[in-house]
This record gives C-alpha cells, structure tokens and sequence, in this order.
C-alpha cells in the first residue's frame, strides 16, 4: 500500500504531462491569450481596426486549440483564418457548448481580420467599433471557461496563467493589466478565479508559501 502511494503522480506532474502531451493546444492557447491581451490594448485606446484584426487572432488561435484538445493530430492550418469554419468545426466536436450562437459574431470578425489590407476590402455590412470590446469579453472568457482540460492544466498556460502571474510574487506584465482593465465579463470571475489559482498552487506545490493572502481586485 505505501509503494502504491509513493507512485501516485502528483498534480504538478499531471499537469504538466497533460500539456505536454497536448503541446500544440497549451503553446497556441498562451498565443491566443497574449493576442487577446493585444487586442483590448489597442480597442481601449481606440484602435480599432487593429485592435479587431487581433482580436480575430485571439479567437482563431481559441478555436484551434479547441479542436486540437479533440484531435490532436489534426492539421489545423488547412483552416487558416477561417473563423466561421472553425467555430462550426468546435461546435460539432463540443455539440453541448451551443458554439453557434456566436455565429454572426464570428462573421463580423472574419470581414474585419479580411480587411486588414487595402487592397483585400470587402462590405461591412456593420461599421467598425471599440464597443465590440464587450462581446469580445464574453465570447473569450466563454472559450476560456469551458477548455477541455485539468484546472491545474489551465492555469499553467493560456489566459488564467497570464492574469494570475502577479499573484506569485510576480510583477504585473502588460498582458496581466490589459486583460483586466475595465473588463465587465472578468470583473465578476476574478474572486473564483483567484481562489481556484491559490488551490491550484497549493495542490501544485504544497511546500510553496502563496504570496497573495488577501483578495485583491482584478
């Protein structure tokens, strides 16, 4: 019984061969989250196109890492900047996640990551906005909320890893403060999403002290 215990892989362990054996997903979701991170920058500061071209970034890298948690071995770049076909793709593969209400959303981001050229317009059929911050917000946290895989996993990549760093003693870098600032749909998340970050440090390293006791806000 005590050698069985002695070889019960720890969480740290779980964690990380969890995202070593799902690289490609863990690598493009911390992608995704530092383009998401770009792209509320440029929004706040009112600039826009740009800000929405990243912001379809962000999204596409979510999709494919979606689908790459499925199928691993899929060749995601078949779809390049695709994102409705991408967004259908993850709903079939997540059929109770009900992906397709953010169908017309993805349309919209699609023309503008297509109108990042001069020579590549096409119609808009709405005119360009920093208010699409908001839906942005939600749609990325919904992605973020709903990943296929372990919480341990999730806060050693991708968007909880980037907005939790300072609370290890780390300083506040640029992606941690764009993330959070006067962000509506994380505000709310942040008390779950900071206690669920101490417990995952205590389980990933229980000899560690946390540095943030108290609650702070986002």
């Amino acid at each position: 019984m005590t050698q069985d215990r002695e070889h019960v892989p720890s969480a740290a362990s779980l964690a990380h061969q969890f995202c070593a054996q799902n690289s490609k997903a863990s690598t493009l979701l911390l992608t995704a989250a530092r383009d998401y991170a770009a792209a509320r920058c440029l929004l706040l500061n009112h600039l826009v196109s740009g800000g929405l071209v990243m912001g379809a970034q962000a999204i596409e890298k979510f999709l494919k890492a979606y689908i790459l948690l499925k199928r691993p071995t899929e060749n995601i770049r078949r779809s390049k900047h695709f994102l409705v076909e991408l967004l259908n793709k993850s709903d079939q593969l997540y059929p109770d996640l009900g992906m397709s209400q953010y169908l017309m959303m993805l349309k919209r981001y699609e023309e503008y990551y297509n109108n990042r050229y001069p020579d590549n317009n096409v119609a808009l059929k709405a005119g360009m906005s920093s208010e699409e911050i908001f839906e942005l917000d939600e749609f990325i946290l919904f992605l973020n909320d709903n990943l296929s895989m372990p919480i341990e996993a999730q806060y050693s990549t991708g968007l909880y890893a980037l907005v939790t760093f300072s609370l290890n003693g780390g300083t506040v870098t640029p992606w941690e403060e764009w993330i959070k600032m006067d962000n509506r749909a994380f505000a709310p998340r942040w008390p779950q999403i900071e206690a669920d970050f101490l417990a995952v440090l205590k389980r990933l390293h229980p000899n560690a002290v946390a540095f943030s006791k108290e609650p702070s806000s986002p």
